[in-house]
């Protein structure tokens, strides 16, 4: 989950997505992350949140993605 728009995480407001994401280990190493950018995305018929994150201990770079739980109920 979360690794692509498709099987985006379901959150309840924009200003978890950043704690969320720096909340989840690094999918190479399980090292700690730091978001380096967040921002909306298009995907479909839906607007995503996008945190792109940065591994503090092998530097490998990783897109999470985030959908608004209430945004289900809108489409």
């Amino acid at each position: 989950p979360g690794a692509s728009a498709a099987r985006a995480f379901e959150i309840a407001s924009p200003s978890v997505v950043e704690p969320r994401a720096e909340s989840l280990p690094c999918p190479f190493c399980r090292g700690r992350v730091r978001v380096a950018e967040h921002a909306v995305a298009a995907h479909e018929s839906e607007r995503l949140r996008v945190a792109h994150v940065v591994c503090r201990a092998c530097g490998a770079e990783h897109d999470w993605y985030f959908r608004l739980a209430d945004a289900l109920t809108h489409n």
